[in-house]
């Protein structure tokens, strides 16, 4: 509206407004000790113009993927990002943690077992960023999945309730190929997997028993097997041993098992030093 149009009594309204919205946030802001500041007066103010309005205070900045200001976000303990290593405590570490600490650094150090988000590991894996786990000196990778260590696993169905070609739909969208078997014994799928761990290949066995077949598996010479029942632990278990055989839980679900898979062919296999002896040449 042209400058001549102005009413004087809408402006003074609005003012009046901004000043009560302001002064009810500064009230719910303050301690009970404290003492409100004065009201704006009710009346109209004698000789104020549209220079003279009240302009309001910015608000925190407010993140848009959260909606906590930047002052309230929950950070991620770290220990130090020195020579591009950020080095985080936290046993769980989402992407809004470490979204914006990632400038400069060339690999990310968690505690052992700590949980890696889904979200976290596309992040690290899109920048080219390995996850290291056990601490800064001693700490084995969790690398992205490659296509020649993908290549290199089995996957071994002591089950007639999966179609190994809607599992291998699924591995595929992960950048994962398998080759497949079918077995219907328990014995037969721990040997198969100790014959197989010994010509350097990655096994996944997929069955219901899981706890006899992983205490079956691990009585064959050089297989280091741990059990697949939450996608969130596989990552940690299998850096902690160097395991070579993941025996998943068929009653995960496929897209639990994918992921589980994904985060076994992800993970460091080679076996920590403090085992070697014992596991590697049982």
């Amino acid at each position: 509206m042209a400058s001549g149009d102005w009413n004087p009594q809408l402006i003074e309204q609005v003012v009046r407004e901004v000043l009560a919205s302001l002064q009810q946030r500064i009230g719910a802001e303050r301690g009970p000790n404290e003492q409100p500041s004065a009201a704006p007066s009710e009346g109209p103010a004698k000789g104020r113009g549209p220079q003279q309005r009240a302009e309001p205070q910015p608000s925190p900045t407010r993140r848009e993927d959260t909606g906590q200001s930047e002052t309230s976000r929950p950070l991620a303990r770290f220990v130090s990002t020195r020579d591009g290593e950020l080095v985080l405590s936290d046993r769980v570490i989402t992407l809004a943690q470490v979204s914006d600490r990632l400038e400069g650094i060339r690999r990310v150090v968690v505690p052992m077992g700590a949980v890696v988000t889904p979200a976290v590991r596309d992040l690290l894996q899109e920048k080219g960023i390995p996850v290291f786990y056990g601490g800064a000196q001693k700490s084995v990778e969790i690398s992205a999945v490659s296509p020649a260590r993908a290549a290199a696993v089995t996957v071994l169905l002591v089950t007639q309730k999966i179609n190994p070609q809607q599992l291998d739909n699924l591995l595929r969208s992960e950048g994962i190929t398998a080759d497949y078997e079918t077995l219907d014994c328990l014995i037969r799928a721990s040997e198969r997997a100790g014959e197989l761990c010994r010509k350097q290949r990655l096994v996944v066995v997929i069955t219901r028993h899981v706890a006899a077949e992983v205490c079956l598996a691990n009585r064959q010479r050089g297989v280091r097997a741990i059990a697949g029942r939450n996608p969130q632990e596989v990552a940690g278990d299998t850096a902690a041993v160097g395991a070579n055989v993941l025996v998943a839980d068929l009653n995960a679900g496929l897209f639990s098992l994918k992921r589980m898979i994904r985060q076994f062919v992800a993970s460091s296999h080679v076996c920590p030093e403090v085992f070697r002896e014992k596991l590697e040449l049982q």
